[in-house]
């Protein structure tokens, strides 16, 4: 059996963003309230733990589809430009700079994986501001916190439109550089 191997890019881009939304989806439907998750946390095995990381992982990588229309949408009417596509760079192209320059391919895996961290985390914060507005009628300062939490929102999102642009740039620079090498 091959041995799971869970990267940086699985951790910030699906855990820590699924993990969120998991743990705001269980307040926000009255499974558990903040007292008792952190009353749970004491007496956790590791069971539960590596249970609770791979329902994380699926939920980040199912709102991950969610997470990138939202940044699509919401992208361009945040900032001035459009969401870069990089469709016109094929499989083949991405495995060319793997190959031929592995420092450059680390360094656009990088960027992708911070862009991706950056939407599916402003999701999980929108989900997490739902549960202080539907609390906020008992505690108004509840209110409060969901607008926090939707300003961190939208300045996640404003984070991986600059993380979107490095990307495209270091894509394109790295093919542009192939392209040159291969014409000689």
């Amino acid at each position: 059996m091959e041995s799971l191997n869970l990267t940086l890019f699985d951790i910030f881009g699906f855990v820590i963003p699924g993990g969120l939304i998991l743990i705001s989806l269980l307040l926000i439907f009255n499974v558990k309230s903040i007292t008792s998750i952190t009353a749970a946390l004491k007496n956790i095995s590791s069971s539960q733990i590596i249970f609770f990381v791979i329902l994380a992982y699926v939920i980040g990588f199912v709102a991950d589809n969610i997470s990138y229309r939202l940044y699509t949408y919401l992208g361009p009417v945040l900032r001035s430009y459009a969401v870069y596509k990089i469709e016109e760079f094929s499989l083949e192209y991405r495995t060319r700079i793997h190959f031929v320059s592995p420092e450059s391919f680390s360094i656009i895996e990088r960027w992708n994986a911070l862009k991706t961290f950056s939407y599916n985390l402003s999701f999980s914060f929108l989900i997490l501001s739902i549960y202080f507005i539907k609390q906020g009628s008992k505690k108004r300062l509840l209110y409060l916190f969901a607008a926090v939490c939707i300003g961190v929102a939208m300045l996640l999102l404003n984070r991986a439109h600059m993380y979107d642009e490095y990307y495209a740039r270091e894509i394109k620079e790295a093919v542009k550089i192939i392209s040159t090498s291969r014409g000689k």
